[in-house]
């Protein structure tokens, strides 16, 4: 089949969209498609500059003047016209088109160039919407790059300057950037004002990184009890397998039937492979068992359904004797 030379068709196509009424935005967006279509990336690009220079400053065609760059390989003018478009749109669907195509552009580039790139787009931001936007595209980069202590920057200039009012989200991209940075403590902190408060669609997330920083802090006892209480309340856990292994461990040495306990449940939530590893795991406590006295009734002083006190009322009493 011959191949269409596409140069040939630019007149025709010209002479449709004159006939057509069309707004002049469509109209030049339109013709940049076809260039793009075409594989003529340098028309595309000359296009939308003179277009630009002609017209009102119009988002759409930042957005297909940096796809032509990108395909052109001009990674870094792409990204100044991604954001450029972004700084300008309105549409909700179009400002998640590009802060995506931006992100991702960002990400293929050396980082200390992408973050000098981004910051300078970020002065020019004048809309707090979109300055979170951008703000949180930053942090990513500094997360990717683990620049943990610049990312939490970021997180919480987005919460002192109340750009969101979500800030149970960034306390708890905080803590995890406090977890890489070996920061354990400290990590418990942070999130100890969140679970007080009992924010339900994230108590969770909070309680799971809680007894990630509590474990690797030492605080063995704190662990434990956190890991009881993810297991009993947060039955759809997305880290649920995560919880089971973590509690067959714990009790490996003192109570290695109830390990083959949590065991059992894990081996349900697992792909064929791993299923190998449990029973293998399995086998192990196996051998504990015989050498233990068990005796009946052994599991009756364990209670999942209604503790004592939870992590949140722990914590209170706690904040209570402190002030």
């Amino acid at each position: 089949m011959k191949k269409i030379n596409f140069c040939l068709l630019i007149p025709f196509f010209f002479s449709l969209l004159q006939a057509a009424e069309i707004s002049s935005d469509t109209y030049h967006s339109e013709l940049i498609k076809f260039y793009l279509k075409a594989e003529k990336f340098q028309l595309a690009n000359s296009y939308a500059d003179s277009a630009l220079q002609k017209e009102a400053v119009i988002d759409s065609l930042y957005y297909w003047k940096a796809i032509a760059l990108e395909k052109s390989g001009r990674k870094k003018e792409a990204v100044e016209n991604y954001g450029q478009a972004l700084i300008l749109a309105e549409n909700q669907k179009f400002l998640k088109i590009l802060s995506e195509k931006l992100r991702e552009l960002l990400l293929q580039l050396p980082a200390m160039q992408a973050i000098e790139l981004h910051t300078n787009l970020i002065e020019k931001v004048k809309d707090r919407k979109k300055y979170k936007i951008f703000l949180l595209i930053l942090a990513e980069l500094y997360e990717q790059n683990q620049l943990f202590g610049e990312a939490n920057d970021v997180y919480k200039t987005i919460m002192n300057e109340k750009i969101s009012a979500d800030t149970t989200f960034f306390q708890l991209k905080i803590a995890k950037n406090q977890i890489f940075q070996k920061r354990y403590e400290i990590a418990m902190r942070t999130l100890e004002n969140s679970i007080i408060n009992g924010d339900t669609l994230q108590t969770g997330n909070m309680l799971y990184y809680y007894y990630l920083a509590s474990s690797s802090a030492g605080k063995k006892d704190i662990a434990r009890k956190t890991l009881i209480e993810l297991y009993r309340d947060f039955p759809q856990h997305s880290k649920k397998k995560e919880i089971l292994q973590a509690l067959a461990e714990t009790f490996s040495e003192e109570n290695p039937l109830l390990s083959w306990f949590f065991l059992d449940e894990l081996f349900t939530l697992v792909d064929d492979a791993e299923k190998i590893e449990i029973l293998d795991e399995i086998e192990e406590f196996k051998k504990k068992i015989v050498k233990k006295d068990f005796m009946f009734g052994q599991f009756r002083n364990l209670k999942f359904s209604s503790p004592e006190t939870s992590i949140s009322e722990m914590l209170k009493k706690r904040k209570n004797i402190d002030e």
